[in-house]
């Protein structure tokens, strides 16, 4: 069956694998043999990324995906999770597992050839992950997965130039997606230091795994082909204006118009600091196409 995915698969779009261990190992030799694109999900592991390091440098069409929580949490800093949420083990269930500090120390040792950042978004609930059989295994991810990384960029542990490659620029060109234009894009304030935690969250999941670690780093506004559709952690955009944006190809890219504040300031905005001083919010803009 493996074979025939290789043989039959769309020549414009990646084979995407969730391999782990010497899985990846076989999905390499898959895509050497016959010269196919293979992107492996959520790899998790110091020998996986290492794998994919030397298929790469040999030329093997390989492209791959890195979690938030696998380059932020691993098996030994999980303890806010399990104390705010009763030490109940289903929430740091996921598939993969958390692994080694090493393991998470790779996968940031190695950042420059991961070709992108995604969430593996699993929004279970808390009763759901307070199961004691069999609860489900996946972290919600949509929300923080921003945060997160452009707390990285201010740690030094990667540009934000890599950062804008890694969320958009690469996921566009490996999954062939439409352009969306310049009338989509996101401000983010780089300096804003705030603490995450389950009061702010908008996922239906209600609680995250990344609760209580410190941030430097938000997102300020979201515009959607032209329309305002969050500010500063509201919504404000109407439910059913959202696109499934691989069928936009070929097609008219439009929103339905929706309410905005008239005085929003778009340009510049101050992030708080203790008086006197204060420093102005940077605006950038960084193109999400999924």
């Amino acid at each position: 069956m493996l074979t025939l995915d290789f043989e039959n698969w769309p020549s414009n779009l990646p084979i995407v694998a969730h391999a782990e261990g010497q899985t990846v190992a076989s999905i390499l030799c898959f895509a050497q043999m016959y010269s196919r694109n293979v992107h492996i999900a959520h790899v998790a592991r110091r020998d996986e990324i290492l794998l994919i390091r030397t298929a790469k440098s040999k030329g093997v069409q390989v492209t791959c995906e890195v979690t938030p929580h696998h380059l932020f949490l691993h098996r030994n800093n999980t303890q806010d999770i399990l104390k705010a949420y009763g030490n109940a083990e289903g929430f740091c269930h996921v598939k993969p597992e958390l692994q080694t500090a090493e393991d998470c120390q790779a996968l940031w040792d190695n950042i420059d050839i991961i070709d992108c950042i995604g969430t593996d978004h699993a929004p279970h609930t808390k009763q759901e992950k307070s199961s004691k059989q069999n609860p489900p295994p996946g972290f919600s991810g949509l929300q923080t997965v921003l945060p997160l990384m452009l707390t990285a960029v201010n740690n030094g542990k990667l540009t934000l130039e890599q950062l804008i490659e890694k969320m958009y620029t690469n996921p566009k060109r490996i999954f062939n997606l439409p352009d969306q234009g310049s009338d989509t894009f996101i401000e983010v304030d780089m300096d804003k230091k705030w603490i995450i935690d389950d009061q702010s969250l908008l996922t239906k999941s209600a609680w995250t795994p990344f609760i209580g670690m410190p941030m430097r780093g938000a997102v300020h506004r979201v515009v959607i082909r032209g329309e305002v559709v969050f500010v500063d952690g509201q919504v404000i955009a109407e439910p059913g204006s959202g696109k499934n944006i691989a069928q936009l190809r070929g097609e008219k890219n439009q929103m339905k118009r929706v309410k905005t504040p008239q005085t929003l300031l778009l340009e510049t905005k101050k992030s708080p600091r203790p008086p006197p001083s204060t420093r102005q919010r940077c605006k950038l803009m960084i193109h999400l196409d999924f």
